[in-house]
């Protein structure tokens, strides 16, 4: 049996006068070795197939370590964030792989408003933060500021119940001259809704507005479409079914087609109840457009008479089937956001809902809204 003596082993080897040397593709000393006798050297990085452009020019340049602090031992640090790695241009999909292959995640950018804005918002007396929407996340301040239809009318929503037109102007006048400006006020109780409108001389005045009440964490955003605006992209122009309200309950069809003589009535309807009473609604169909304009000229808001009731029959365009799912999505979207309010407004007056705003902006602190942005 062979058994080893102790004068067998290499004796160790004494680190202290031990030279590291770099021969990675970062290293000053590296030479590529070459199949061909040439003195071009290739190339470090491969055309990028998966990017949009694979020219050279367009590759990113390698890079350089000169400003980063070194150690002692001769290693640098190196701030491999994406604000440390990418800072000279936009990372192509082959750059913003990390280390072991793992993709590496671009931060989200925190939007901030200048001092002149802060100063703006916080002038005595000073626009109160808004009441927050607790099912309704807050858009960043990039897509509040969108303007596909050319609009200085902003709308703001997360007004306190307080809010009255005067104040709704004061506030909008801190960041330029106003054309109007309007608190939407509840007819019952004399409350603000939560929402209202400040339109502006420009767009510049328009956008500072956005973004004092954005930084206050109020939803805010120019003016999209009207909602009768929308109804009438969506009509017909060939429709000729007139929509009759305010009639007799007690009308039947045949009545109804009477009703508009001499015009022909093509076809006639009475909407009834389960127990088959009147609704004092109805249709009637004539053969042109031209007819129903006449008709309407002639017979919206005539008087009929009922028993001992004056009826003033209402007559306008019965809508399409777009026309009705738009108001039933208006009316459904209108039902939330009333009761979202008048929970948010309850609920924050009793402390159960901290103010958004600032806080979004100066800290890094999530919100459980933060996947939805």
């Amino acid at each position: 049996m062979y058994t080893p003596h102790a004068s067998h082993y290499m004796p160790p080897m004494s680190y202290q006068t031990y030279q590291h040397h770099d021969n990675s593709p970062l290293s000053q000393n590296w030479t590529p070795t070459t199949g061909a006798t040439t003195t071009e050297v290739p190339t470090l990085i491969t055309p990028r197939r998966d990017s949009i452009s694979s020219n050279e020019n367009d590759q990113p340049a390698t890079p350089s370590y000169a400003g980063y602090p070194t150690f002692a031992h001769g290693g640098i640090a190196i701030n491999r964030s994406p604000s440390g790695v990418f800072t000279q241009s936009t990372p192509s999909p082959t750059s913003m792989v990390g280390p072991y292959g793992i993709p590496i995640v671009k931060q989200p950018d925190q939007s901030d408003v200048s001092p002149r804005i802060k100063l703006l918002v916080a002038r005595e007396p000073a626009i109160p933060r808004a009441i927050p929407a607790p099912s309704s996340p807050l858009k960043p301040l990039d897509r509040a500021l969108e303007n596909q239809r050319g609009e200085t009318n902003v709308y703001i929503r997360g007004l306190h119940p307080e809010t009255t037109d005067e104040m709704l102007e004061s506030w909008g006048q801190r960041f330029g001259d106003i054309k109007s400006s309007k608190s939407i006020i509840d007819m019952t109780n004399g409350l603000c809704k939560g929402f209202g409108f400040v339109k502006y001389h420009n767009y510049e005045d328009a956008e500072n507005c956005i973004r004092g009440f954005h930084y206050l964490g109020y939803e805010v955003s120019f003016a999209r479409e009207s909602f009768y605006s929308k109804l009438k992209t969506f009509s017909d122009p060939q429709n000729t079914n007139l929509y009759v309200s305010n009639l007799p309950k007690s009308m039947n069809e045949h009545e109804l087609g009477q009703l508009f003589a001499p015009h022909k009535v093509c076809s006639a309807r009475i909407l009834r109840d389960k127990n088959g009473n009147g609704r004092g609604v109805g249709f009637a169909r004539f053969d042109t457009a031209e007819a129903c304009e006449e008709v309407i000229r002639t017979f919206n808001n005539k008087s009929i008479e009922s028993g001992d009731e004056d009826l003033q029959i209402q007559i306008r365009y019965a809508d399409t089937q777009e026309q009705k799912s738009l108001k039933q999505q208006t009316q459904a979207a209108r039902q939330f956001r009333s009761a979202e309010y008048e929970y948010a407004t309850q609920a924050w007056r009793h402390g159960r809902l901290p103010y958004t705003g600032s806080s979004v902006h100066d800290s890094n602190a999530g919100t459980e809204f933060d996947q939805f942005l």
